[in-house]
Order: structure tokens, then sequence, then C-alpha cells
């Protein structure tokens, strides 16, 4: 039936109880259990059945009922238990919730808690590629015990793959195969090459062979670095050696390569025939070769040598 106002808070987990009894010409009788509270208001007293007021008719202590005035012998007595449990209306009961109490689908990802979704709750081959949304595989999200699935070639997708994703120094020469149609990238100057108070750069992180296709006007100083902000110190370990190349076209007054930097750094290189170098060809390509060999940090041995081409 309808009502209006407030709806009720609590409910009640127990069932109320009902006892008999027979007047015998005394004021006591025991019940099976005691009352809430020693609380009269909990028990309900019929006498030939007529509700008793308790507190005034009766009265209850532990498990004993006591009357006022003794009921007549062979007077049918009854009581009834109401000192119910309750609980708080919203509040379910530990494990009371079964699966038939849950509409489908009514379980959503929000409401399971990260990292407790193990591997024994998931079917076999329960989880697919497809389903795993690009960059959402984190070990935060996986509980320990499941972080157990195999990476192999058919679970990565077509470049999938970035370069940003390797970390440094784990592309090691086995895992690369045999080159093949290898090219150099090499950068063409047209105007002269500068001058010794500036420097021909190589940036060997962008290419290693410099060729400046016009007559040089004065000798020239070469500096190998990474590049504008990378220090060749700082991309080479001790031990490792890189080679460049530098062609210079001289006109009728050949210029030479004066000097040699590693990261703007002067190092007086080793010259090819035990000499240092004093003059270039005239009307020629001449080509210096430069090795640098890094022995200590920021420690660098170089082998230069130089090469006529008419």
């Amino acid at each position: 039936m309808a009502y209006l106002g407030r709806p009720a808070s609590t409910g009640t987990s127990t069932t109320p109880t009902r006892e008999t009894f027979t007047g015998d010409g005394t004021v006591d009788f025991t019940l099976s259990r005691s009352v809430k509270d020693n609380n009269g208001n909990f028990l309900e007293v019929f006498v030939s059945n007529v509700q008793q007021e308790p507190g005034v008719t009766y009265s209850v202590s532990d498990t004993t009922l006591t009357f006022t005035t003794a009921p007549s012998v062979g007077e049918p007595i009854y009581v009834i238990f109401r000192d119910y449990d309750t609980f708080d209306v919203g509040i379910v009961p530990d494990s009371s919730i079964t699966a038939a109490k849950l509409a489908t689908d009514a379980v959503e990802t929000a409401k399971i808690k990260d990292l407790n979704v193990t591997a024994g709750k998931l079917a076999t081959d329960a989880v697919e590629t497809a389903k795993i949304k690009d960059g959402e595989v984190t070990e935060v999200k996986l509980d320990s015990s499941a972080r157990k699935f195999p990476v192999n070639a058919a679970n990565i997708a077509t470049n999938a793959v970035e370069t940003i994703k390797i970390a440094d120094d784990d592309v090691t020469s086995d895992k690369i195969a045999p080159l093949k149609h290898l090219q150099e990238d090499m950068l063409i100057t047209a105007a002269g090459a500068q001058t010794l108070n500036g420097n021909v750069t190589v940036n060997i992180l962008e290419n290693s062979i410099r060729y400046f296709t016009s007559a040089t006007t004065s000798n020239i100083c070469i500096n190998i670095r990474g590049d504008d902000s990378t220090t060749l110190n700082s991309v080479m370990n001790v031990g490792n050696t890189i080679t460049s190349a530098v062609l210079i076209t001289n006109g009728g007054t050949p210029q030479y390569v004066q000097n040699t930097q590693v990261d703007n750094v002067l190092v007086v290189p080793k010259v090819s025939g035990g000499e240092q170098l004093s003059e270039g060809n005239a009307d020629s390509i001449d080509i210096y070769t430069i090795t640098v060999v890094k022995t200590a940090d920021a420690t660098f041995t170089m082998f230069l040598s130089q090469t006529q081409f008419a």
C-alpha cells in the first residue's frame, strides 16, 4: 500500500518468535532467552488473549518474566519477542549479494579497483591485442602475478616500435641484419670554405662528409662535433672511433687545413707521412680524412691525412 512521508531507514534481519505458557498460580515464568536490554516493551504478553501493559502488569529480567498478579491456574499465556536485530537500509549485510542479484553488464570498468583483476579471473586467451588501447598497458595496471603474457612478432603491430621506445645502447650489432646498399650523406657547400677565424664544422649526427665546390681563399680549421647542441664527447664512449672527410677545392693559390678541433677545442693531429701540413695542392681537390678516437672523457687522439685529386 502506498504511503506519504520519508521511507523507512531501517529493516529487520530476524523473525518474531512466540512462546506459550499455562498459568500455575505463580508470578514467574522462564523464557527461552533474554529480552534485549531487559526492556518489557520488546515483549508482548497476552493472558487469555488480553494484551498486558509492560512495566505495569509484568516485567522482564534476563530470562524471567514476572507478573504483578499471578495468572489463574490453567489460564493460557503467550508472549511474542519484538526485539529484532535491525540494520540501516542501504547498507547491505556481508555476503548478501549473489551473481543472480546483478543485472547483465552491471559491473563497469570504473567500478573495478586498480590491480584487482588478476590472471586467475581471466579466461584463457580472453585478452586480445585488438582490445588493448595503444600505450595503455602500463606496469601499474597489471597485478604482479599477471605479468606473464608473451611478447613476440605476432603481437607487435607494423611500425609499432618507435625509436623513442628503445633504451640507449640497447641495439647491438648482433641484432642488426647485414647492411645492404649502404650510402652515406654528404653536405655540399657551393660557397668557399670559412676562414680560420671561423670553422668548417662537421656535425657527425647529420653527416660526416663535407664538400666545398668553390675555390677556398684562406686556410681553414675543421671542427668536429655532434651537432649544434650536442658535443662529440657526449655521443662517444671511451674506445669509440669515428671517421670524417672534408673535400676542399683549391684554385691557383692553394689553401690547406691548418688546425683541427673537437667540440671547439684544439686537437693536434697525427699526420699521415709524419709531418704537419703546410700547404695544399693548386687547381686540385684535396680530401682530408680525419679519424677521431676517444681515449678518455673529453680526450681524443686524431689521425689526419691529405690526398690530392686533380
